[in-house]
């Protein structure tokens, strides 16, 4: 669509291909939410399964909505590998050789730590957090929860740890342009393991949920510190190798 050496086009030829590749993410998130829709009753029981009990609707068209907004959740997740894939496209006349190399590698790792996070999402966080709030039910106080309710509660999980679990990409990202020293990055852990707990407990109060909240990000920081200093040494391992080479 656009090749290196013609960077310096019109704005209105950024503008028309800008177009062209949201069009494909368009039709990336309208085909996904055609395949939500098909299987929305058995995606619907898999979303409630954490819950292990009956949602309701109060309204005549609430069904529906219920099933547009699971419909909608597939289609948004089939869509991000594809605007990842696109604004790869677009920005590339931009990107430093080295990264583009590893473009692949980035959309692939970027959708597999999204699925990764909203798995540990479903699995552990879910659960736990629900597990807590129904403790306070009593005998004469029981809940009666709203489908659409449940259904955004439940995204909101799982786009924030799909989107806290792209934590060492990032990191790895801002690396491919500066490395990044591991001692500043090891100065900046009190603030990593702080802003953990307050994440852990704006998500949920109790202190358990809190922890096990809190102990994913801070295992992401350290897994991307260790990330970033293999990837640094093995540049500074390969750059040594090229002089002996040339020194030769």
């Amino acid at each position: 669509m656009r090749k290196k050496g013609l960077a310096k086009q019109p704005f209105a030829y950024h503008l028309a291909e800008l177009r062209i590749r949201l069009l494909f993410v368009c039709v990336g998130f309208i085909t996904g939410s055609i395949i939500g829709y098909y299987f929305a009753k058995p995606l619907l029981n898999w979303i409630l399964f954490p819950l292990h009990q009956s949602v309701y609707y109060t309204s005549p068209i609430g069904g529906f909505n219920v099933v547009l907004s699971v419909s909608l959740l597939i289609g948004i997740l089939f869509a991000i590998p594809i605007f990842l894939y696109q604004s790869f496209l677009f920005t590339r006349p931009l990107l430093p050789e080295s990264l583009i190399r590893r473009t692949p590698f980035v959309i692939i790792s970027s959708f597999f730590l999204l699925l990764l996070g909203i798995s540990f999402a479903y699995f552990v966080a879910l659960p736990e957090s629900l597990h807590f709030f129904s403790s306070f039910s009593t005998t004469n106080v029981k809940s009666l929860i709203n489908a659409n309710d449940y259904l955004t509660f439940v995204t909101k999980y799982f786009f924030g740890f799909g989107l806290l679990f792209q934590f060492p990409l990032v990191l790895y990202l801002i690396n491919a342009r500066t490395p990044l020293p591991i001692k500043k990055l090891f100065s900046y852990q009190r603030y990593v393991i702080v802003i953990a707990f307050v994440a852990g407990a704006i998500l949920s109060p109790d202190p358990f949920t809190m922890c096990l909240m809190a102990l994913p990000i801070i295992f992401l920081y350290y897994f991307s510190i260790m990330l970033v200093w293999t990837i640094n040494k093995n540049n500074e391992y390969m750059k040594a190798r090229q002089k002996k080479t040339k020194a030769v």
